[in-house]
């Protein structure tokens, strides 16, 4: 066989390898994300009516709302299943 075959071979044997090996780690779980904000209201009655449909529209989406409206110990901070 000649080099260049082998070569060739041995390359296309590779992108395989590492098409498969690409393939399974897309296949792991994701890692879990959070979002931490701190929200400063300067208007209270505008907050009154958004909070509302802003909690609403990440529990339709999955998402949960661990702590809101006080400070966040370390206690607090762990994941909650659910």
């Amino acid at each position: 066989m000649k080099t260049q075959y082998k070569v060739a071979l041995a390359m296309l044997a590779s992108a395989g390898l590492g098409a498969l090996a690409v393939q399974g780690l897309h296949a792991q779980a994701k890692p879990l994300g959070y979002i931490i904000t701190e929200v400063e209201i300067i208007d209270q009655a505008a907050f009154n009516e958004f909070g509302p449909k802003a909690a609403a529209a990440l529990q339709k989406s999955g998402e949960n709302i661990s702590s809101a409206g006080e400070r966040l110990s370390p206690s607090k901070a762990r994941r909650r299943s659910g």
